[in-house]
C-alpha cells in the first residue's frame, strides 16, 4: 500500500506539475528495516557531490501511512551531519511510520536557486493568493520565519492571476551575499516562471475546489530556470485523494 505522501506526488504528475521520472530521481524510498542501506546511499551521494562540486540538500523523512502535516525530518548537506541519523530515528516510535525516504535538493548559490509556497484563499481573505519565498533552503522553514531566519525571505499578496504581487515583508540577514536589488530581481524571476505554470495549476485548483476544498497551497522549487512543483496541502489531503 502506497502512504499518502506518495500518492500525493502522484496526483502532481496526474495533472503534469510533476515528472514521475524526476519523483524517482530525487525521492529515494526505502523500507524501515532497511535503514542501513539509507545510511551507505546517503554517504555515497555526499561523496558523489564532493566530487562533482555540487551543492545539495537532503531531507531524510519518516513516512506514516496516511499522517497529513509535517513529516518527522533531518536535513542532511554533509558527512558531519550523518552522525545525526541515528540518533534522529530513535527519537520516534518507528510502529507509526511505514517507510524513510531521502530527497534531494539543490542549494547552489551561483544561480537562481529559491523555494516557495504559493497559498490560494478563497474564503474572507484580502487576498486570494499569498507567495512566501526563501533562498537556498526548503520551503517548509517558511514555517520558522521571525526577525532572525537565517536566510533570505520575501512575502507578498495579490488578488488574482495575471495581477502584480504586492511584497508585503522582505527580509535579507546579515552577512548575506544577496542584496535587495538580486533579490527583487529572482523574485520577479520566480513569479513569471510560476505565471507560466498557470494553465496547470488552475485545473489542479479547479481538481482541489470539486473535492469541496477551498483553500490551499502548493510548494515549489525553482533551480536556475527550472521550476518544480514538490507537494500541495489541504485541510484534509486523505479526502481529497479518497473523494468522488
Amino acid at each position: 500500500m502506497k502512504p499518502l505522501k506518495w500518492k500525493k506526488y502522484l496526483k502532481l504528475v496526474e495533472y503534469d506539475l510533476a515528472s514521475l521520472t524526476e519523483l524517482e530521481r530525487d525521492i529515494h524510498r526505502y523500507p524501515l528495516h532497511d535503514f542501513a542501506q539509507i545510511e551507505t546511499d546517503l554517504c555515497a551521494a555526499l561523496l558523489l557531490d564532493a566530487a562533482e562540486g555540487q551543492h545539495n540538500l537532503y531531507v531524510v523523512k519518516l513516512v506514516p501511512l496516511a499522517q497529513q502535516g509535517q513529516l518527522p525530518n533531518l536535513r542532511i548537506s554533509d558527512h558531519n551531519d550523518l552522525s545525526q541519523l541515528h540518533l534522529f530515528v530513535e527519537n520516534y516510535d518507528l510502529s507509526r511510520y511505514v517507510e524513510i525516504w531521502f530527497c534531494r535538493t539543490s542549494i547552489d548559490r551561483a544561480s537562481l536557486n529559491v523555494a516557495g509556497r504559493l497559498s490560494f484563499y478563497m474564503r474572507n481573505q484580502p487576498h486570494s493568493q499569498i507567495l512566501e519565498q526563501v533562498w537556498w533552503c526548503s520551503p517548509r522553514l517558511i514555517e520558522t520565519y521571525n526577525q532572525y531566519f537565517e536566510y533570505p525571505y520575501v512575502r507578498a499578496s495579490r488578488s488574482s492571476w495575471g495581477w502584480r504581487y504586492r511584497i508585503e515583508e522582505a527580509h535579507i540577514p546579515d552577512n548575506s551575499e544577496l542584496t535587495r536589488h538580486r533579490q527583487e530581481l529572482e523574485f520577479s524571476q520566480s513569479t513569471l516562471l510560476l505565471e507560466r505554470c498557470r494553465c496547470r495549476l488552475e485545473c489542479f485548483e479547479e481538481f482541489i475546489h470539486s473535492k469541496r476544498e477551498r483553500d490551499f497551497s502548493i510548494e515549489y522549487k525553482i533551480a536556475g530556470s527550472n521550476l518544480s512543483i514538490i507537494d500541495w496541502d489541504t485541510s484534509d489531503d486523505q479526502e481529497v485523494l479518497d473523494g468522488n
